[in-house]
């Protein structure tokens, strides 16, 4: 197997396109590795790291500068910043719902309206998280309301 790496300034995004005549047990294992890698987040908790499931997060939330996700089991951080996050996970059921936060829709236990047309979204760690009313809409739309 050849590896090659290329480097390019004017690149926006990371692109791995694999080459092969057939694909075979080495080059499966390959894909498998890859795919894991881009379906997971890596993020740190008491100076060790993590490599953690999307499926396991109940939101991302920014404090003091840092960009932290909590699962049911606690508060890691991650290197990541919002957009990035926003965008590797549009699809897998994340929701941005403040300038400072970002749900997985599949962690809500429930919704309660707040004053002034915003909501609180608890999730399953019983945290609570504000939407405001900027994202009312995309929360409407994206639960089918």
């Amino acid at each position: 197997m050849k590896i090659r790496l290329e480097t390019t300034p004017d690149v926006t995004e990371t692109e791995v396109v694999i080459r092969c005549r057939d694909l075979d047990d080495e080059t499966e294992q390959l894909l498998s590795t890859i795919r894991l890698f881009a379906n997971t987040i890596i993020a740190k908790k008491d100076q060790k790291t993590f490599i953690l499931k999307p499926e396991n997060i109940c939101y991302f939330d920014t404090q003091e500068n840092k960009v932290l996700l909590f699962t049911d089991d606690g508060c890691y951080e991650t290197p990541l910043k919002m957009y990035e996050i926003e965008e590797k996970f549009k699809n897998a059921g994340f929701l941005r719902v403040s300038r400072y936060s970002i749900i997985n829709l599949r962690k809500v236990s429930y919704l309660e309206p707040l004053f002034n047309g915003r909501m609180v979204a608890v999730m399953t760690n019983d945290d609570k998280v504000v939407i405001t009313r900027l994202y009312i809409q995309a929360l409407k739309t994206a639960l089918g309301m």
